[in-house]
């Protein structure tokens, strides 16, 4: 039995250790604690949100940085404590910070907690802090993209929060996001709201994310597109480059283009990735595929000769027109001079079942799977819906839709030895994944035929002193779907090929949307072809074999 002494003694123990937890939890909360949780002990939360800090910046192939933070500041007001809102609201137009409708009728109506603007710059911050005491900020992380426009529809921007909203930054969030600061708004004892966030640091680790362009070649098919959209009168120019051995996409460029750091002053048209989103018909870059199979089934003599009608062949009620008037050319000549007539008289030998699946089976009609961006898969009809007419048309590069990316991984495989690599343009430790399509006896047969197009052929504006290029022009009638067929005005200019012939590194495709000074492939997009690739070969260290100096003086 315990004694009265004993159970006293108990009693006092307990009241002793209930005491001391009670003063360890204060100690605790009021001081070890005391910055985060002083204000949350009096007060009641109104409203509480995070920022996001320290994104993973984003690089090109060899570490140069085209998307980076940068310290910024986010204003606040707790609008029933602004004096004047239209005085506030005056003095920032003044200095050029523009608000939203919605944040505007906010601050009129006093509705509380408002982000007044994000992204402004400290020094302004500070100024509005100072002036009004109902206004304040936070020290924030904006992005920052220093090339302006030559990334930008490959990269994307991210919005207000730091979160990713299109292109790689949309598509990587997850792996660029960086990490989240929790901000509480609160109402003090007198009705005033404040703003605070937990003082615990985050240790900025920077992290960085890689994509395959390279900013030189970049830099240099956007001055070379920027000029040819100039001198051609063209609507619009695109470029893209291949590594001809992995898929990498070494440049990627639309002309016009955006600034990402503006993004919300162009329009929506403008952001997209044209080497992937753009649809054309194709035309004579086609045409090298017909030979391909031709000569991979034993169904092609380059020796014959082919009946080009001098200039007009009636088919399907449709007549078939060359640029130039042949009579008889070699079937070698047919694809150097870009017949239209011998490269249907000669298709017409393939079944239309074997065609089709044969273009299926290059990736027409169907998404690359490309790594790093949005696409569109083009559009190839099954055969079972194709007119008399349609065989012949896409033979020639009509009557099918295709897009800069798919063309320039083709010509890749022309250039490799007949493998199909899946385009990347982020960097990746996997290995590059390729479909064999292409054999050698076909291709070395075709590959000197496209050297021989830059030679003598439709594309001797493509003929460099500097580096041996092969490829093949293409001029397309677009089709006009307010009138039902071809435009007679319209037309899409491009070539495709590869370089340096004697040792290839690098596949690209050149297109024009609408040039007026020519329509032609060989006379607009050619021109730009050299222009890039003489540049990028001395990049990627070729040993130009001449040196061409301009007499001075």
């Amino acid at each position: 039995m315990w004694s009265e002494k004993n159970r006293l003694r108990l009693t006092i123990l307990a009241i002793f250790l209930f005491v001391v937890g009670i003063i360890a939890r204060l100690v605790y909360l009021q001081i070890v604690k005391y910055d985060f949780y002083y204000n949350i002990s009096v007060n009641q939360s109104s409203k509480e949100f995070t920022i996001i800090q320290n994104r993973a910046v984003v690089t090109d192939r060899n570490g140069v940085v085209i998307a980076k933070n940068k310290k910024v500041a986010s204003l606040y007001a707790f609008s029933k404590q602004i004096d004047d809102p239209k005085s506030l609201i005056a003095e920032m137009r003044s200095k050029g910070i523009w608000l939203s409708k919605k944040t505007t009728q906010k601050i009129l109506n006093q509705e509380g907690f408002v982000w007044i603007k994000r992204g402004v710059d400290i020094d302004t911050a500070e100024y509005f802090s100072k002036k009004y005491k109902s206004v304040g900020y936070i020290v924030d992380e904006g992005r920052y993209y220093p090339y302006n426009t030559l990334f930008s529809q490959i990269v994307g921007f991210v919005g207000v929060d730091n979160q990713g909203l299109y292109g790689v930054e949309k598509l990587y969030d997850e792996d660029l996001k960086g990490e989240e600061i929790s901000i509480i708004a609160l109402k003090d004892s007198t009705g005033k709201y404040i703003l605070f966030h937990d003082k615990e640091e985050i240790i900025a680790q920077e992290r960085s994310f890689s994509i395959t362009i390279d900013k030189n070649m970049q830099l240099i098919a956007e001055l070379s597109l920027m000029e040819g959209v100039q001198e051609f009168g063209a609507d619009k120019g695109i470029a893209i480059g291949m590594d001809v051995k992995n898929g990498e996409i070494l440049f990627a460029v639309t002309y016009p283009g955006f600034d990402a750091n503006k993004f919300s002053n162009y329009s929506q048209d403008l952001w997209k990735n044209y080497s992937t989103f753009y649809l054309f018909e194709p035309g004579s870059i086609m045409k090298p595929f017909t030979f391909i199979y031709l000569l991979e089934h034993d169904m092609l003599n380059l020796n014959e000769n082919i009946f080009c009608e001098n200039g007009k062949y009636d088919i399907y009620n449709h007549t078939i027109k060359d640029v130039h008037p042949y009579g008889t050319l070699s079937a070698s000549d047919v694809l150097v001079k870009s017949s239209n007539i011998g490269t249907i008289k000669l298709n017409s030998k393939i079944p239309a079942k074997d065609f089709y699946e044969y273009l299926k089976s290059l990736g027409f009609g169907s998404a690359t799977q490309v790594l790093g961006s949005g696409e569109e898969s083009g559009l190839l009809r099954n055969y079972k819906k194709w007119s008399g007419l349609s065989q012949p048309s896409i033979s020639i590069g009509q009557e099918i839709l295709v897009t800069p990316i798919q063309i320039v991984r083709l010509y890749a495989a022309i250039a490799n030895g007949g493998y199909l690599f899946t385009p990347k343009f982020v960097k990746s430790n996997e290995k590059p994944v390729a479909t064999k399509v292409f054999g050698e006896k076909s291709l070395s047969v075709v590959r000197p035929l496209l050297r021989e197009v830059v030679e003598r052929g439709t594309a001797t504006t493509a003929k460099s002193e500097y580096v041996p290029i092969a490829g093949k022009t293409g001029t397309a009638q677009k089709f006009d779907k307010r009138l039902g067929r071809y435009s007679n005005t319209e037309y899409t200019a491009s070539f495709a090929g590869y370089f340096p012939y004697d040792d290839p590194k690098v596949s690209m495709v050149v297109i024009y949307e609408n040039p007026k000074k020519s329509i032609y492939g060989g006379t607009t997009a050619a021109v730009t072809f050299k222009k890039i690739a003489e540049q990028t070969a001395i990049l990627l260290g070729y040993k130009i074999k001449h040196l061409r100096i301009k007499n001075v003086g």
